[in-house]
Parts: structure tokens; C-alpha cells; sequence
């Protein structure tokens, strides 16, 4: 069982612990010993040459520019365990076991030598769980094979193993390195919009890295299984999204995912980003593939994304009420019923508004004050509407501190008088177009319609 007592009779022993286990073979002809820093260096070639690319880089020039000359290789290196290995969400379970662990370590060598180029992403994918005995601050001896996942860099493990010399809360090889996303990334103006790119020259020494955003602008927070957050630095062009490798910053993993009671106290509950709003965060940066939510990188590869891994990584300093649509019931002349579960955005405000603004396909529109009914839900109707009429409505709200958010997408429901009585009823959208069907209720639909029925059997 993984217990913190392991961890406290290490450090007792640290002085009589013997040498941790190395590679096997001989230095220098089985293995190499490295620095992090090592591995992540790239020929200064390279690197002018993906500067020299600028807005028309690719991401083919970008896996085959940022390799390691160490891809392939079996090395060795000490270093200090910078994340829980429970945290890690990317791989399905596999017999109870995530297929891959994503873990992230720091060499022991920065401290003497400083933190530029010193992280590295340990990807485990042996499958038998023994990374996960491990905790934050402990230090390791790997042994492993150099490899990159499409253009994210990563270490394959052979052996991992102590060194019984944990390093405690407070040590600075544990600390984040304070930056800004200028310090990172370069802008160049796409179409006519910013999109970010890795600054190539100071790539080596922040691949992997374990850094902090203060005062972060929140540009964009998405919700669902897999959130996604977009920030920007006070004053400066360059963004920088994020990436879910950490189970508290996704939402489609349940208790089944870890060792028996070994759930983090994170995972119990949906994360949530704000939609905008004022943060610190911090965490990893990895090139994490060419997926972006947000279009904010050019090309889609080729800026870094921050991983944060513990739950205390995102901090909300100021952000506006967070509203979550409820799904009301049918739609009918007599009103459209709206309902919506609203909360502060920074702790210590409170709800002081939430609005419902509307509109109709019949030509009107307005604006709907809802009321705190209980707890955090905030009702109300849209009347004066008719039959065959479809509205579409969204939801806005302001705390004590004039913090407002942004309009929740739009909602569109069709004004039904009586049960359905036609599929096309079930099936129209407002604009004509592809969308969900307008009577989605949070109750039973009552239908009354005359249909032609064909069954089609197959034994």
C-alpha cells in the first residue's frame, strides 16, 4: 500500500541507505550518465532553423528540428520526483493500472547548476504500477530510453529507484520558476490574429519545466469532460493554453482509475474553469501534440502547453460568477421556464444579478431578471410567447464587485402549445440548420402525433 510512512522512515535512513540500483552494463558503452539538461539539448542548427521558419513552420519541421541527439539512447540520471504519480489521467486503466503514468522530475544537478533544462517528463508505461509508491520530493535514480511521442520529449524507464533522500516541502528544487508568456512564447499575426509560438532560443531550457503564471489573464475557460483554459500575461500578445495529463483537471475518471482508497480527494469532484477572469497557475510545459481548442498557436503544434498537476496549481484571484444552463421543461405559450446554477467566481463575493437575455423568431426580444429560488439555482420565465415560435435565450451574471461574466452559449427552445404533434416539431432548429432539437426537456415529453411505422427485423 502507497502510505506517507514509507516516505518519513526513508529520510530517517538516508544517511545508511545504500547506492540506488543503476542501469546494468558498463558506463560509457551500455548506458551514458547524463544531466536533464542533456537530453534536452538541441544542435543551435536546429534551432535557426526553426527561427529562421517563423509564421510558416510546420509541424513535420518541428518533429523532425527539436529531437534530442540522445533519441534512442539508454542513459542514466538523479533526480527529485516533482509530481504525484496518482495524479496522472492521460492512459485508460489497464487491469487497474493506467496504461501510461505521466510523472515530472527535476535533475539533482540544478542545484548547483540552475534549473534551465533540468525537467523532464517520465512516461511509464510497464504497466506493473511501482512509479506509484513514489512521492513529491523524493529522489531517484532512472534508468531508460530517450523517446518522443510525436514531438512531445519523454523518458521511458527501465528501472526507477530511490536514492532515500526525500527532499521536504519548502526545498527549492521543488519551486516553480516565476514567468510571463512573453518570456516563452514569440506572436506573429495570422489572418489577422495573434497565434503564439515557442521563442526557439530559450526552448531547451523550459521543454519540461516547471514554471508559474502570476496574474494570468483567463482568456477563455471551457467546461465539459476534458476542460481546456487559454491565458495570456498582463500587457503581453503571447497565450498559452492548457493540457489535462492531471485527473484534477479533467472530469472523465472515476474512483475505478486508482489503487483501492487511493482516489485524490481532486477527482471526487467536476473541475470547472471560469470563463475569463484574473488567476495563477502553474505547472509543465510540454509540446503536447497539435490539437488547440482555441486556435491560438501557429501552427497548431507549435507552442508549448502548461500542464498543471495538483489542485492548488490554479488559483483564482478575480474571476466573475460561474453559471451552469439547467435544462428546463417544455416550452409553452403560457412561458419558457429558465433555470440556472450560478456561483461566485472568486471567494469571498456573492451573486448580486443573473439575466436572462432573449429573443424570438417572431421579431421580439428582451430581458429576463432571475430570482434565487434555493441554494445556488436562479429561475424565471420569458412570457408573450406563441406557439410555433422558437427562443433563444442566454444567461448572464455580476457579483458584488461589478465582475460580470460572459454570455453562456445560447439556448434555443420551441414554443409548443400542447403535446407534439409532429416529428418535424422534434427535429426543427431555429435557423433551419444542424442543432439540437428545440423540446429537449429535463421531463417527459408528452406526444400525440399519427405516424407511419416501419420495423425493420433482423434475427
Amino acid at each position: 500500500m502507497r502510505t506517507a510512512t514509507l516516505t518519513v522512515f526513508a529520510a530517517v535512513l538516508a544517511l545508511a541507505a545504500p547506492a540506488a540500483a543503476q542501469c546494468t552494463g558498463t558506463a560509457g558503452t551500455d548506458f551514458t550518465e547524463v544531466t536533464i539538461r542533456d537530453i534536452n539539448a538541441i544542435p543551435q542548427a536546429n534551432i535557426d532553423q526553426l527561427n529562421a521558419a517563423g509564421a510558416t513552420l510546420t509541424n513535420d519541421q518541428i518533429v523532425s528540428l527539436i529531437k534530442s541527439p540522445l533519441e534512442g539512447e539508454r542513459v542514466e540520471f538523479t533526480a527529485v520526483i516533482l509530481t504525484d504519480p496518482l495524479k496522472s489521467g492521460l492512459a485508460s486503466a489497464n487491469d487497474g493500472i493506467p496504461g501510461r503514468i505521466h510523472v515530472f522530475m527535476r535533475d539533482t544537478a540544478a542545484e548547483t547548476e540552475g534549473n534551465a533544462g533540468m525537467g523532464i517528463q517520465i512516461v511509464d508505461g510497464r504497466g506493473d504500477g511501482s512509479i506509484q509508491t513514489f512521492f513529491v520530493g523524493d529522489e531517484v535514480t532512472v534508468c531508460g530510453e530517450v523517446t518522443y511521442f510525436n514531438n512531445t520529449l519523454q523518458m521511458a524507464p527501465e528501472s526507477i529507484n530511490s536514492n532515500a533522500n526525500p527532499r521536504s516541502p519548502g526545498d527549492p528544487i521543488l519551486d516553480p520558476i516565476v514567468i510571463t508568456t512573453d518570456d516563452i512564447h514569440d506572436s506573429f499575426s495570422v489572418d489577422g490574429a495573434e497565434r503564439s509560438q515557442v521563442d526557439w532560443d530559450v526552448f531547451s531550457d523550459y521543454n519540461n519545466q516547471y514554471v508559474r503564471l502570476e496574474n494570468a489573464e483567463l482568456i477563455q475557460g471551457i467546461s465539459g469532460s476534458r476542460p481546456n483554459m487559454l491565458f495570456s500575461s498582463a500587457g503581453e500578445e503571447t497565450t498559452i493554453r492548457t493540457y489535462d495529463t492531471s485527473v484534477c483537471y479533467r472530469n472523465d475518471r472515476d474512483a475505478s482509475y486508482f489503487p483501492a482508497n487511493q482516489e485524490p480527494a481532486c477527482n471526487q469532484s467536476d473541475f470547472v474553469p471560469p470563463a475569463t477572469g484574473i488567476v495563477n497557475v502553474q505547472g509543465f510545459l510540454t509540446l503536447s501534440g497539435t490539437f488547440d481548442a482555441f486556435t491560438s498557436s501557429v501552427p497548431p503544434g507549435g507552442a508549448f502547453a502548461l500542464n498543471p498537476i495538483e489542485e492548488s496549481d490554479f488559483e483564482i484571484a478575480v474571476a466573475p460568477p460561474i453559471i451552469t444552463v439547467e435544462t428546463p421543461g417544455l416550452a409553452t405559450p403560457a412561458g419558457v421556464a429558465i433555470a440556472a446554477t450560478v456561483i461566485p467566481g472568486t471567494e469571498g463575493n456573492t451573486v448580486t444579478g443573473v439575466t436572462a437575455s432573449y429573443s424570438t423568431t417572431s421579431g421580439t426580444s428582451g430581458t429576463v431578471d432571475l430570482t434565487n429560488t434555493s441554494g445556488d439555482l436562479y429561475e424565471g420565465t420569458i412570457t408573450g410567447v406563441a406557439a410555433g415560435d422558437f427562443v433563444t435565450y442566454s444567461i448572464t451574471a455580476v457579483d458584488n464587485e461589478n465582475n460580470a461574466s460572459t454570455p453562456t452559449d445560447e439556448v434555443s427552445r420551441l414554443v409548443v402549445d400542447g403535446a407534439v404533434t409532429s416529428i418535424f416539431q422534434v427535429q426543427a432548429t431555429a435557423d433551419g440548420g444542424a442543432g439540437g432539437s428545440g423540446i429537449t426537456t429535463a421531463d417527459a415529453i408528452p406526444f400525440d402525433l399519427d405516424a407511419t411505422v416501419q420495423s425493420t427485423f433482423t434475427s
